[in-house]
Parts: C-alpha cells; structure tokens; sequence
C-alpha cells in the first residue's frame, strides 16, 4: 500500500493476465490493469480498472501501451489525482502561454503542446497522448551532435534527429512495420500544428520513409461461422447482434457510425445523416437504412425518443455520451475466443 498526498493510499496495480510481459503472453485475453484507491477523508474506496490497451493485436505494442498506462496512472497519482472525485487535490499552475509555442520551446515541450490545441476525435486523441509521452519518454536517451533531443530547441531539430528518435524507439519496443508507419504519422500531425505557430520550417516527419507493410488477405466468415455467431448473440448478447446488423447494412465507416446522435437518425424515411472527415474538415451526407435493416434499427431505438442522445452509449444503449469504437473489437474478441473463430470484426456476419 503507498501513502500519497492528501491522505490517500493505493495499493499495487496489477495486470490482467499476469504472465503480460511475457514473450508468450496472449493478447487473446482481455487485459486491464486494476488497483484500489482510498480516500481516508472521504471515508470511501474505489476499485479502478484501465483498458485502454486491448486494441492492440500485436504483443508487443501491447505490451508497451500497458507499460505507458501504467507509468501515466502512477504519475497522475502522485501529483495528487483522486479517482474518486476525478479531480487533482492540487492541480500545477497553469502555464497562462500553455498554448503558445515558439522556435526555442524544447523538443518535447512543443510536441506537448502542439498536442494539446490538436482537435482530434476522442480515440486518436487518446493514441496521442500515450505516443507523445512515449516518445518523450525516450527523446532523453537519445544524444545527436553531442545534445539529448529533450534538450533541443524545437527549431534546430532536423531529420537526423528525428530519424535517430524513431531507430531508438523501433529497437526499445520491436517495432513492427505498422507500428513505425503509426508513429511516423502521429509525429506529422504534430508537425503541421507546429508549423502553424512558426515553431518549425517544415513537416519533417513526413520526410521519413514509410516502412512497407504486407497487406493479409482477410479472413471471411465460412456459412457454418456466421450462423454459430447469430445464434450465439441472438442469445448471449443480443444488443451486440442489433448493432452489427445496423452497421454492416449502413455503408458508414465505424468512426462515423459513433458520431451518429438519434436526431440523425429517421426511419420513416429510412435515411441516416452521416458526418464524414475529409483531411481536417467535416462534412454532412446522406445514406440510406437498407429495408433488411429497418427491423434491427427501430429494435434498437425503442423507447428511446431524445434526439442529443449518442446512438452508441454505454451497454450498446443510446446514451449522452458514446464509448469509445475501439470497445467493438473488444467485444468481438470475445466473440472470436469464445466460439474459435479467427475473422475480424469487418467481415460480414449477417
């Protein structure tokens, strides 16, 4: 049990499985780290669950998103985060140019900052801040010319520099292919945000090579699998079974399909109103409810009339606020584990 500030403790956090950081470690299973918060004032305790990493499929990027979880959780922590209020007992002072970034801002400084005036969507952001402390985490052992890249002025940071960043974070965590190309793109939105504050004189990232990546040829439901799926969530889980009808049948990237609010939605005329991103901007369309559809759209939409509500809300009910898209291939891991089949959540199910 460790004492933090405000007379609080908190036990040990653990990680389900606890074999993860072995090389034989299965990222079959569901992973999460968990501990036990108290708060000796409030006289009230909380058990906490991360999740943030089973998105992943490749062990090693597990692995390390685990690791950064864990390490982010700890300093949070220790700068005095109470889960239980969901508020720090004493937030730092805020930096009143916290927005502002200049040529002679360091390295990792910038890249934080660029961080915070991105406008992303809620799961790309959250990629964000863990690749932004990630590499932060490493910028220091990194030494060019004679200087730590932490050290660097972020206008005086060339390719050679970033190149060396990226070897030595490839060679820590096993990089794979896609994991490079991940960086290198998260890295270059980074970039285009620095260069709108003349911090830097060009996307520099974008001049690193792409890694070449072999495209798998997807595996497709067999006539046998598709039907132990149906009456597999017809019976165990039948809101999972409603939500893939609808979004199969919608023509809408998943993405898209969390943006949809009920009044979106009108069955009537059987037409959803879509927003698409197309670069940085945004844009509405119509697609149309295929007739096979109707019937799981208005199964799931019953009694349910708010219009500000999110189609996707906790328990696959419409909610105010959605979950995060990337809990589908949670739940279709599942499906995948329990009934041995090895499609991936895109191929057709119904």
């Amino acid at each position: 049990m460790q004492q933090l500030q405000n007379n609080c403790r908190v036990s040990k956090l653990t990680v389900h499985p606890q074999n993860w950081q072995a090389k034989n470690a299965s990222t079959k299973d569901y992973w999460y780290v968990s501990y036990r918060f108290y708060d000796d004032n409030l006289q009230q305790k909380k058990q906490v669950m991360i999740q943030g990493m089973n998105h992943l499929e490749n062990l090693v990027d597990r692995q390390n998103l685990t690791k950064i979880l864990i390490e982010n959780e700890l300093h949070n922590l220790q700068k005095g985060y109470n889960p239980i209020t969901n508020k720090f007992h004493n937030p730092p002072e805020e930096d009143t140019n916290s927005d502002i970034v200049s040529p002679k801002t360091k390295f990792c400084e910038a890249l934080r900052k660029a961080q915070s005036t991105l406008n992303l969507e809620c799961f790309t952001k959250y990629n964000m801040k863990f690749i932004v402390e990630k590499i932060c985490n490493t910028a220091g052992d990194v030494v060019v010319d004679g200087q730590a890249i932490d050290k660097i002025d972020i206008y005086c940071i060339k390719k050679r520099h970033i190149r060396a960043l990226m070897n030595k974070l490839a060679e820590n965590n096993h990089w794979s292919a896609y994991s490079w190309n991940n960086y290198r793109s998260y890295l270059m939105m980074l970039y285009k945000e620095l260069s709108e504050y003349d911090a830097v004189e060009s996307n520099i990232p974008r001049d690193i090579s792409k890694r070449k990546i072999i495209k798998k040829v997807r595996t497709i439901l067999s006539d046998e699998e598709r039907k132990k799926v149906r009456e597999y969530l017809q019976k165990n889980n039948p809101r999972f079974w409603l939500f893939l009808n609808m979004f199969f049948h919608s023509g809408a990237r998943i993405s898209e399909f969390f943006r949809l609010k009920l009044g979106d939605i009108n069955l009537k005329k059987q037409i959803i109103k879509v927003t698409i991103k197309k670069g940085r901007q945004y844009a509405e369309i119509i697609k149309p409810i295929k007739i096979i559809a109707v019937p799981f759209w208005e199964e799931y939409l019953r009694g349910f009339e708010d219009e500000n509500l999110y189609l996707m809300g906790k328990g696959l009910y419409p909610s105010e606020k959605n979950i995060r898209y990337d809990q589908i291939n949670h739940r279709w891991q599942k499906v995948k584990n329990k009934l041995g089949i090895k499609a991936d959540f895109y191929s057709e199910v119904v």
